[in-house]
């Protein structure tokens, strides 16, 4: 039976390090970390920001995504935007949230047509049923 290869930790460890560098190794915890390249899935310099220099929009409380200012609730998770924020004046609309606000409306309009024919209907029962 050929031998088999039984690694220490040590040379464990070299192989992973000579793969995959030392990003993260416990054995050296002053590496500093890494910067985070991406936020939203968006490279910081295209991260929309104000005149400040910060970001636009509102950060969710509970999961933290950076939301489009106009959002009225967490894209991510769905929590409500706080109470206190304010939608800054001039804030300019990208094609995806000038869509997503299009279908709120086209949405809401359909529910008061749904909503009135429903109580018409209920109506019109009513009175039927009442005369006979």
């Amino acid at each position: 039976m050929p031998a088999t290869f039984q690694p220490t930790i040590d040379q464990l460890r070299n192989m992973l390090n000579q793969r995959f560098g030392s990003q993260g190794d416990v054995a050296n915890p002053t590496d500093p970390p890494q910067e985070e390249a991406f936020v939203n899935n968006l490279e910081i310099a295209q991260q929309p920001t104000g005149e400040d220099g910060r970001a636009l929009g509102w950060t969710c409380s509970v999961c933290t995504y950076i939301n489009l200012p106009t959002r009225p609730g967490c894209e991510m998770c769905s929590s409500d935007r706080p109470a206190e924020y304010v939608v800054p004046d001039g804030t300019k609309l990208d094609e995806r949230e000038r869509t997503r606000i299009a279908a709120e409306e086209r949405s809401e309009a359909l529910f008061q047509q749904v909503w009135v024919a429903s109580h018409f209907c209920l109506l019109e029962y009513m009175y039927i049923r009442l005369r006979i």
